[in-house]
């Protein structure tokens, strides 16, 4: 991946709230600092995967694009700070990289759930500009082609969340572990939804 895969200048003081100040919340100093490195190393993937199909044409290109708009539209990277703030806990030292890496796979993952969240929700809007849907039915003229290519570039975010988790440079054991806890979270997501679609008054716990 182009993104700068295994190296990271996030250090561990990175990740600690500034001395003398009791009133400081060690999260938010850790998304302060995962943040942009984050937004940096998923930019990179994204407009090197648009670069790409720029040879596949225009119709291609235009569902890659959507995906780099929405990716990059915004987002506090919670859960890339929530994945480096694991990776700490469990005692891991020094460079950060792999972790922001499974970071930025997991912001692919969120952005397939919200391509095809707010296609099932019939949402138009989405961090202050057109959801995804909307933005392709524009760019084709047809709301049956925005609407099928909406899926299919939600399907196309999650290969892009597995090719960059596949991707991490972690040992092989390791990383065979997450690949399963990434389908494991895919799988519960997708059976919430439809649970949260058809399930009205049901246990909303289980949901």
């Amino acid at each position: 991946m182009a993104a700068r895969k295994g190296s990271s200048t996030l250090s561990r003081s990175s990740l600690l709230p500034p001395s003398g100040s009791a009133a400081s919340n060690p999260f938010i100093a850790l998304l302060k600092a995962v943040a942009p490195e984050v937004e940096q190393r998923l930019t990179a993937l994204l407009d090197e995967r648009v670069a790409k199909t720029r040879k596949l044409g225009p119709e291609v290109q235009a569902l890659v694009r959507e995906i780099r708009r929405l990716s990059l539209l915004g987002g506090k990277r919670l859960r890339p700070a929530l994945v480096v703030a694991g990776f700490r806990a469990a005692g891991a030292q020094g460079d950060a990289g792999p972790a922001l890496d499974a970071g930025v796979a997991l912001e692919l993952l969120h952005t397939y759930f919200l391509i095809h969240d707010d296609w099932m929700d019939q949402d138009a809007v989405r961090r202050g500009g057109p959801s995804v849907h909307v933005a392709l039915a524009q760019r084709f003229g047809s709301e049956h082609m925005g609407n099928a290519t909406a899926i299919l570039a939600g399907d196309y975010a999650v290969a892009l969340a597995s090719e960059a988790l596949a991707n991490v440079d972690a040992p092989h054991g390791r990383l065979r572990d997450a690949l399963r806890a990434f389908t494991d979270m895919q799988l519960f997501a997708v059976a919430g939804q439809q649970l949260d679609m058809v399930g009205s008054g049901r246990d909303v716990e289980l949901v």
